[in-house]
C-alpha cells in the first residue's frame, strides 16, 4: 500500500509536466452517478463507499476478472498473504470510470499475474508440506490455463496468419524512411512505436500530440478500433483540416497518408 501511494503521489506527478497524477480524472461518480451502476443523486460519502464494496465487484466484467485472476491458481492464491500485493492495483482498476480497466481484454493484469503465480507458488509449497503431493493442484491449474487460452491473445502464436507478413508492411517501411532521423512526427497508434526510436513522435489526433510537427503519418486502411482515439470520420477530417493548414501530400499509398509541412 505505501508502494503505490509513493508511486501515485509522488513519482508518477514527478514524471509528469502537469505536476499530478493525469488517472485522477478516472476516479469520477464518487456521487454514485458513473457509469458503474452505482446509485444516482447520493452523497459524495456514499458514493466512494458503494466504489470500494459492491462498485468492486459490479459491473459483471469486474467480477469475471476477479474469477479469472484467481481461476487460474485453482483459487489457492488465496491462501497466501502475497496475493494481498496485487489489490491496490486490483482497487484502482476497479474504481476507474474507464470501463476497459475492468476486463482482461488490455495489458492491465500484466503486473498482477506474477504476484498470484507468486502466491500460488507459495500456497503450493504450503500444501505440499501438509499433504505431500501438489500433482492434482498443478494439473487443475494448467487444464484451466489451456481452456481460457483461446480468449487471449497467446492464442494468436498458433494461428497462421500471426505469421504471415502483412503486403503493406514493407510500404509503411518505405514511407517511414522518408522521415528523417530527429524529426516531429504525428503516426496513427500502430505506428507510433516504428518512429520512437529515432523521431520525436506523437499520437496523431491525441491532445496536443506534437503540434506542428514536420510530418505526418497516417493509417487509414487498420480497423478504426484499432486506429485509436480518432474515428474513421474524425480522421479524415483532420488529415483535410492539416492539408488546409500547411501541410501538403507526399504519399498515399495502400492507405497510408504521408504529409509533410510546408511552412
Amino acid at each position: 500500500m505505501a508502494g503505490s501511494l509513493l508511486a501515485v503521489l509522488v513519482v508518477l506527478p514527478a514524471f509528469n509536466p502537469a505536476g499530478d497524477f493525469a488517472y485522477w480524472s478516472y476516479v469520477s461518480g464518487a456521487d454514485g452517478s458513473g457509469p458503474d451502476g452505482g446509485p444516482s443523486g447520493g452523497t459524495v460519502l456514499a458514493g466512494l463507499l458503494y466504489k470500494v464494496t459492491v462498485g468492486l465487484i459490479t459491473p459483471e466484467a469486474k467480477a469475471t476478472t476477479l474469477v479469472l485472476l484467481l481461476a487460474t491458481t485453482v483459487f489457492l492464491a488465496l491462501r497466501s498473504s502475497l496475493v494481498w500485493v496485487a489489490v491496490p492495483t486490483v482497487v484502482w482498476r476497479f474504481v476507474s470510470s474507464n470501463t476497459v480497466h475492468w476486463g482482461t481484454g488490455y495489458h492491465y493484469s500484466l503486473v498482477l499475474m506474477p504476484i498470484v503465480f507468486a502466491a500460488f507458488v507459495e500456497a503450493l509449497a504450503a500444501r505440499r508440506a501438509q499433504e505431500g503431493s501438489v500433482q492434482r493442484h498443478l494439473l487443475g491449474a494448467a487444464a484451466i490455463c489451456v481452456l481460457l487460452l483461446p480468449q487471449f491473445p497467446f492464442w494468436q502464436l498458433v494461428q497462421p496468419s500471426t505469421w504471415r507478413t502483412d503486403p503493406r508492411l514493407a510500404v509503411a517501411r518505405e514511407l517511414m524512411d522518408r522521415i528523417a532521423g530527429g524529426a516531429t512526427v504525428q503516426a496513427s497508434t500502430l505506428l507510433v512505436p516504428q518512429l520512437s526510436n529515432r523521431t520525436t513522435v506523437g499520437l496523431f489526433g491525441w491532445g496536443p500530440g506534437r503540434p506542428d510537427s514536420q510530418w505526418i503519418l497516417v493509417d487509414t486502411w487498420t480497423p478504426w478500433n484499432k486506429r485509436w482515439p480518432l474515428t474513421p470520420e474524425i480522421e479524415r477530417n483532420r488529415l483535410n483540416w492539416d492539408r488546409a493548414h500547411g501541410y501538403r501530400d507526399v504519399a498515399d499509398v495502400n492507405g497510408y497518408v504521408l504529409l509533410t509541412r510546408t511552412g
